[in-house]
């Protein structure tokens, strides 16, 4: 079970710095017929990808440290932000939220599965 915790903690890692990069286009690309103040409004995406990636490199170390209580807050410190982000996006959006909705649970998913699969008892054999 370790191996497989690890590999959803790495996963999550992955997924994060992904999104994180989403995000930064999002808020960087210039859409047409967009002002500046408009699309400099969008800046702080930039900053909430950096940090939900730096918390998820923070739950894949603290699970490969076998870390339990800093995994959990780390991971939950997380997936409020990725829910708050959820709100925010499902708020702002003309369509495709399912799309975002299914994203980002499957990723909190994913860093969920992680943490919980690094409680259990260790592989070694006695």
């Amino acid at each position: 079970m370790r191996a497989f915790a690890l590999t959803l903690a790495v996963a999550y890692l992955l997924a994060n710095v992904g999104a994180a990069l989403f995000m930064s286009f999002l808020a960087t690309f210039p859409f047409e017929n967009q002002s500046p103040e408009d699309r400099a409004a969008d800046d702080w995406l930039i900053g909430v990808g950096i940090l939900a990636a730096v918390l998820a490199l923070g739950t894949l170390i603290a699970v490969i440290l076998r870390r339990q209580g800093w995994a959990t807050f780390v991971f939950a410190t997380n997936a409020v932000l990725g829910l708050a982000l959820l709100k925010w996006a499902v708020g702002v959006s003309d369509h495709g939220d399912g799309t975002v909705i299914v994203w980002i649970l499957a990723i909190e998913a994913t860093g969920l599965g992680a943490v919980a699969l690094s409680a259990g008892r260790s592989d070694s054999v006695s």
